[in-house]
């Protein structure tokens, strides 16, 4: 699809509709500069899943929300949106992690199984990709 351009100083505010199915919901930031910020994530050990089809803002400043800018460096950035029908993660993550940590991790939580036997995790993942650019 397109990719979303985005200059020096806009705002970057995200829309999410959770699956039909209660589901674990993480939101990354892939920055140009390599590093990972993580949006939001479920929060504590034992996180509690988000009913079927609730919107999610991120970012545009609404409602309490915090506002994103878009600041330097620039290039090719992009928002992971991973919807998990099982916790993926044991520990809650670092806020800023680098790209390959981030990988790292949820390479391994997709390769774990589910504690409750079902089989395979059930998740859905999509990928907004984003160009950041200095203001002409």
């Amino acid at each position: 699809g397109n990719v979303r351009a985005l200059t020096a100083g806009d705002s970057l505010a995200i829309e999410v509709t959770t699956p039909a199915h209660p589901s674990y919901v993480y939101v990354s930031y892939l920055q140009a500069s390599g590093d990972v910020v993580n949006l939001s994530w479920p929060e504590g050990r034992f996180p509690k899943a988000l009913p079927p089809n609730t919107k999610l803002t991120f970012g545009g400043g609404a409602n309490g929300q915090p506002t994103y800018r878009i600041g330097a460096p620039y290039g090719d950035e992009m928002i992971v949106v991973v919807a998990s029908a099982s916790p993926l993660f044991q520990d809650e993550p670092a806020e800023t992690v680098n790209e390959r940590e981030y990988l790292t991790s949820f390479r391994r939580a997709f390769l774990v199984q589910p504690k409750s036997g079902g089989g395979q995790r059930v998740f859905s993942a999509i990928a907004l990709p984003l160009k950041t650019q200095p203001k002409p």
